[in-house]
């Protein structure tokens, strides 16, 4: 009876801390249409489809991606890498919640989801060395539309 009762603890235990451990968004986040876009170590970001980030639609494309903390403020810049002749730069600035963890990001990416009504949309931002999760909020626009 005890040896049945520790195997069924030794079981409960596992998938309980398999849940905590697959709750950290170092990774995928676990849908089947999710995806992981990184960010490179100059900044770079290549949208492979139009997203919803900030309630603005991003069309797809090489955007610059900067982080901006100003005191409790996070912020991520988006600048259009994909100019064609005569069109000013897109910039978009979205203000970001973050929410903390013990651990730093080891690497800066976007994670998209696919939405019901089958748009894409960035759920969370993660900059690399910052100690937790970034989420969207409402942007603002700077030049013309993205």
């Amino acid at each position: 009876m005890h040896r049945m009762t520790l195997v069924g603890l030794i079981g409960i235990l596992s998938l309980v801390s398999g849940s905590v451990l697959s709750a950290r968004h170092d990774g995928p986040h676990g849908g089947p249409d999710d995806e992981v876009w990184s960010i490179n170590k100059n900044g770079e970001v290549k949208m492979a489809l139009d997203v919803v980030i900030g309630g603005v639609v991003v069309r797809k494309g090489k955007y610059a991606a900067e982080h901006r903390v100003d005191g409790d403020v996070h912020t991520l810049v988006l600048t259009s890498l994909d100019r064609r002749s005569g069109e000013s730069r897109m910039i978009l600035e979205i203000p970001m919640r973050l929410i903390p963890s013990q651990d730093p990001v080891k690497k800066s990416a976007l994670f998209v989801n696919r939405q019901p009504n089958r748009s894409w949309r960035v759920d969370i931002v993660q900059i690399a060395g910052e100690p937790g999760d970034h989420v969207p909020g409402l942007a603002s626009q700077i030049g013309r539309g993205l």
